[in-house]
């Protein structure tokens, strides 16, 4: 999970949002979080609430109490937005809910060549679904799919579940498919070799796993073939290989 520091009530403490906070805090609120992290329903009632969940691993304290630390710190010359506004959303943003490219905004340190591939490829997604940047309105909209995600090819008991955040939530998914597109290719590669003696024909195992795939992105092809191109120059340079490797692509080398 993403721990954002956050020492105005306590050195060394942070604040963090899993599935099961984020459930509480559009509870607590009666706003979605795309709304809970705009600036005009952000105020000081909905800050306190993000504090007393996001903090709930610290000493438990109630409403008035953050309230009243709070106005504490703005009287010595604390600044609303800086030292409480940016800390909340990052630590909501951090857990993955309203997407990746609201994360890496948040933490653009960490932003690698892979991560901004990603945040484009979850652009165009959203464009193809009719969708914009917007993340959805209702936490419990998400929800609804998630948990079908968790209980159904996960197979994550509610406990598990509610402990990940939905940026950990959403690698496990992507771990699966991995799995399952591998077992879809070893299976048809098994059938086709079943089903060719019997043949004139041959049929290729990736035309029968063809169904089970998902079909790939540009950035995802692109990244593909970079990894493999570093991969073959890196051979090339252990094994003591002079030239220069790039003879051997051309731009259209994967077509």
């Amino acid at each position: 999970m993403k721990k954002v520091p956050f020492d105005a009530f306590g050195d060394g403490q942070y604040l963090y949002f899993n599935i099961a906070r984020l459930m509480q805090l559009e509870q607590a609120t009666g706003c979605g979080i795309s709304s809970i992290v705009s600036k005009r329903e952000l105020n000081l009632n909905v800050l306190t609430k993000i504090f007393m969940i996001g903090l709930a691993q610290h000493k438990k304290h109630n409403e008035l109490w953050y309230a009243q630390r709070m106005q504490e710190k703005l009287d010595q010359g604390a600044s609303l937005e800086e030292d409480f506004y940016v800390p909340a959303v990052k630590a909501i943003a951090g857990s993955g809910i309203l997407g990746k490219a609201a994360y890496y905004a948040a933490f653009p340190e960490e932003l690698t060549e892979k991560a901004k591939q990603d945040v484009d490829d979850e652009k165009k997604r959203l464009m193809a679904e009719g969708a914009d940047d917007t993340p959805p309105p209702s936490f419990f909209e998400w929800l609804e799919w998630a948990e079908s995600q968790a209980y159904g090819p996960l197979r994550l008991k509610p406990w598990e579940f509610y402990r990940l955040t939905p940026m950990e939530l959403n690698k496990l998914i992507e771990g699966y498919q991995v799995r399952r597109e591998d077992r879809a290719f070893m299976t048809a590669w098994f059938v086709s070799n079943m089903i060719n003696v019997h043949i004139k024909h041959p049929i290729q195992a990736k035309e029968l796993a063809k169904p089970f795939l998902h079909e790939k992105t540009s950035s995802e092809m692109r990244r593909e073939r970079d990894e493999f191109i570093a991969s073959f120059r890196k051979q090339r340079e252990e094994a003591g290989f002079d030239g220069d490797s790039d003879e051997y692509f051309g731009e259209d080398w994967c077509e």
